[in-house]
């Protein structure tokens, strides 16, 4: 290891302690090494921090290593604990291991020291992974239980293995009534099949798929959804799961729709409108020529008098 090791040593005997340092720097380990003898020391570097590893004798003058084993855990239970003592029966060695040491050597056997720290340190990382995998995984649960959006998780032939909360508040059914149906539950019979061929089609070569259905909820209402549908692959990349992630858009769909029908509407009153306006505009110019006409129909009248053979029929104009 080419990085310094921060260890925290309890001991009491400064020839010990040295021995202890001499045998990790042979196996080529580079530490730095904080020698300790009692209890109030110990609890002060415990909470201080900064340390990779504890080592500890099991008896001490003022203090014991049983105890310092529990206070380690109590302030620092991440960081490993190995027990080095020359007085160390098994009956102490079984108490140490299951109160949570990680290991022990003994004094008569210091060449044991060297792959002791390696093997708690490469367990330790281990372990620090292992949480924060975990944690990661704790997290990725409650954002998903939580999630504002349906989430589901099918097998590749589309039977339901996962639903979250979400999708029990949208469609009305539970996830026990769900668990290994096929989602073909939700299917309203509205949709073009060629919607869902489409769907498996490109899920099944490994793609995403975005659209929108219009589903039925367990009441028989029906609802709109947009969905992005994902394969979820293995290792070796074989697709062993679909995730559907779906938001409700009914309300914008009802939106669009009364948009769309006053939209029509106004296109119809423009339309009447227009056509009042040309005929208002043809009534206009008529008006214009019949009084055009009147006019000259007067004046023929009192040119050929009243006498005149044409006269009723001009008087009928």
């Amino acid at each position: 290891m080419g990085q310094s090791i921060h260890i925290l040593h309890l001991e009491d005997d400064p020839l010990d302690a040295e021995l202890v340092q001499i045998k990790l720097e042979e196996a080529g380990l580079v530490c730095q090494i904080t020698c300790l003898q009692n209890r109030e020391e110990y609890i002060a570097a415990l909470q201080q921090g900064g340390y990779d590893i504890i080592l500890a004798d099991f008896r001490l003058p003022a203090y014991d290593g049983m105890s310092a084993l529990h206070l380690a855990q109590e302030i620092c239970p991440e960081i490993p604990f190995i027990f080095v003592s020359g007085t160390m029966g098994e009956e102490a060695v079984i108490d140490g291991l299951t109160e949570g040491a990680t290991d022990y050597v003994l004094k008569q056997r210091l060449s044991r020291i060297a792959p002791a720290v390696r093997r708690a340190l490469h367990e330790a990382e281990n372990w620090q992974a292992r949480q924060q995998a975990e944690e990661e995984l704790r997290k990725l649960s409650r954002a998903v239980e939580q999630s504002a959006n349906t989430i589901i998780i099918t097998n590749t032939q589309g039977y339901i293995e996962y639903a979250n909360p979400r999708f029990a508040e949208t469609s009305g059914y539970s996830l026990s009534e769900v668990l290994e149906q096929h989602t073909r539950i939700l299917k309203s019979g509205l949709m073009p099949p060629d919607v869902y061929q489409q769907l498996w089609a490109t899920i099944n070569a490994g793609k995403e798929w975005r659209g929108e259905f219009q589903n039925r909820r367990k009441n028989g209402e029906l609802y709109w959804e947009s969905a992005s549908i994902s394969p979820i692959k293995n290792t070796d990349g074989v697709i062993t799961h679909f995730l559907a992630v779906k938001e409700d858009i009914t309300a914008r769909k009802q939106a669009e729709e009364v948009r769309a029908r006053l939209e029509e509407q106004l296109r119809q009153s423009q339309k009447m409108e227009s056509i009042g306006r040309l005929a208002s505009g043809v009534a206009h110019d008529f008006n214009n020529l019949l009084t055009v006409i009147l006019g000259y129909s007067d004046l023929l009248q009192i040119k050929m008098g009243s006498k005149h053979p044409w006269i009723d029929d001009l008087e009928q104009i």
